[in-house]
């Protein structure tokens, strides 16, 4: 399968691999015309129509508030003209990608809740879990989207494990080599002292402070660091 999948994205465009590595996902919604939105659950809500293309398949998916009018018949009477454009809408533009598309991606329509949807969510940033139920500053019923049942973390908290990881550091050198007299040396230099969130206790200031040589303690002075950064 590994295989496959490396041959088209060897064999696609620009533009088609772009979407195998990054999933386009767009909404339409009675108030606003289509646009695309983040790939993220906080735009999973009840009243709207979602389009993914993962060049691999083509999904059209039903949010709960729009399956439920859709099974009552309402785009099928008179005066809910707009509700069925809405339905209408995604899906000319999803035939509109399976015309052009080889090889021809899986054409898959769901509704939220049903076990077809979860061809979306694995493709969502879970920021909306049972863990975190609301992401970006939103509050509990304000359109935060669906919690997603996953124990993946979510881009934001990946990032700030990492940003935390790199503030970790206290030192970074710069290693560069040189020759010298025939030999290969190496030599490093400090360039960055970082001091956030440090908070080193008595025994390591003093430690730090002084170095002990054949039994004579020998003071280091910080003047002399701070020259060297």
């Amino acid at each position: 399968m590994m295989i496959f999948f490396s041959h088209a994205l060897n064999e696609q465009d620009v533009n088609n691999s772009l979407i195998m590595i990054q999933p386009t996902l767009m909404s339409y919604t009675f108030d606003t015309p289509p646009m695309p939105v983040l790939l993220d659950s906080v735009s999973i809500k009840h009243d709207v129509v979602l389009l993914l293309d993962t060049f691999f398949h083509i999904l059209i998916f039903h949010g709960e508030l729009v399956a439920q009018w859709q099974n009552q018949g309402y785009q099928d009477k008179e005066g809910y003209e707009n509700f069925k454009e809405l339905l209408e809408v995604p899906v000319a533009d999803a035939q509109d990608l399976l015309v052009d598309r080889f090889p021809v991606p899986r054409y898959i329509v769901c509704d939220q809740g049903k076990n077809q949807a979860r061809f979306l969510w694995s493709k969502l940033n879970p920021s909306t879990t049972l863990m975190s139920a609301t992401m970006y500053g939103s509050t509990p019923g304000a359109g935060a989207g669906q919690a997603i049942f996953t124990d993946d973390v979510s881009l934001q908290v990946f990032m700030e494990h990492l940003k935390h990881l790199v503030r970790s550091f206290l030192f970074c050198f710069i290693v560069y080599f040189f020759y010298r007299d025939q030999f290969v040396k190496k030599d490093f230099k400090m360039s960055i002292l970082i001091m956030d969130d440090i908070n080193p206790t008595l025994d390591e200031i003093t430690q730090f402070t002084r170095c002990q040589d054949g039994g004579n303690d020998h003071v280091v002075s910080l003047s002399v660091i701070s020259e060297v950064l």
